[in-house]
């Protein structure tokens, strides 16, 4: 059915070279194959909030002073990896909470693998995420799959540096210690790339500064609805 449909479409918009390299595979006219992303309402992720605010959530979450916050927001199933994650808070060379945003199949089973220093906040609304974001020093989401990763270009859009891993659709917006950080599914890789992060500030400030710039230059919604005009006054 899945091929049919592709078969007698018109166009195909794909978010990802990855789902682009799928699609030829399926002997199809890449003449009406579109790449357009995903988007980001960059203001509401950039958005700032005030000290207090941010303390206020972090008193709430019991998050002390001198402790640093890693996020991620993510399905908890098996594509995700978290219990990898989970398992580098043990080799953080600083004291870190790691926040884990959404809800999935595999949460009691996580819940086993983890210590006073996993926070397990269920499903957070949208609107809420971003202020979630600006109390976080890193985003990180050692996915196995990966369609696009839009939790990583809104991150990257709350002014977070990244870690992910070198798989589907993250390569777009991922560059190797210009806009993020890869590593690999395990955890030594990921925390030795946590690790890193958190001892270089410069390190730190440049992938975030690249990193917002490529957003509002390839991902803001504005320049995805405009992609999407064009696509449909051809049509």
């Amino acid at each position: 059915m899945r091929n049919k449909v592709i078969g007698v479409a018109d166009r195909i918009v794909v978010i990802s070279r990855y789902l682009r390299d799928f699609v030829k595979k399926q002997d199809i006219d890449m003449n009406k194959v579109y790449l357009i992303p995903n988007g980001v309402d960059l203001d509401k992720f950039a958005k700032e909030y005030s000290y207090g605010e941010l303390e206020e959530l972090k008193n709430k979450l019991g998050i002390k002073p001198h402790e640093k916050v890693i996020l991620t927001s993510s399905r908890l199933e098996k594509k995700n990896n978290i219990e990898n994650l989970i398992e580098a808070m043990g080799q953080i060379n600083f004291k870190a909470k790691l926040v884990i945003v959404g809800d999935g199949s595999l949460r009691n089973y996580l819940e086993t693998k983890a210590k006073d220093n996993i926070l397990f906040l269920g499903t957070v609304e949208h609107k809420e995420l971003p202020k979630y974001m600006a109390i976080a020093n890193i985003f990180v989401r050692p996915s196995i799959s990966e369609g696009l990763g839009t939790a990583f270009i809104e991150a990257m859009a709350a002014g977070l540096p990244i870690v992910g891993t070198n798989v589907g659709g993250i390569p777009d917006f991922l560059k190797d210690f210009r806009t993020g950080l890869f590593c690999t599914t395990e955890s030594k890789s990921i925390a030795e790339k946590i690790n890193l992060l958190l001892k270089d500030n410069d390190l730190r400030s440049n992938i975030s500064r690249n990193a917002r710039r490529l957003v509002s230059e390839k991902y803001q919604w504005d320049n995805i609805a405009e992609e999407y005009k064009k696509l449909y006054s051809e049509l």
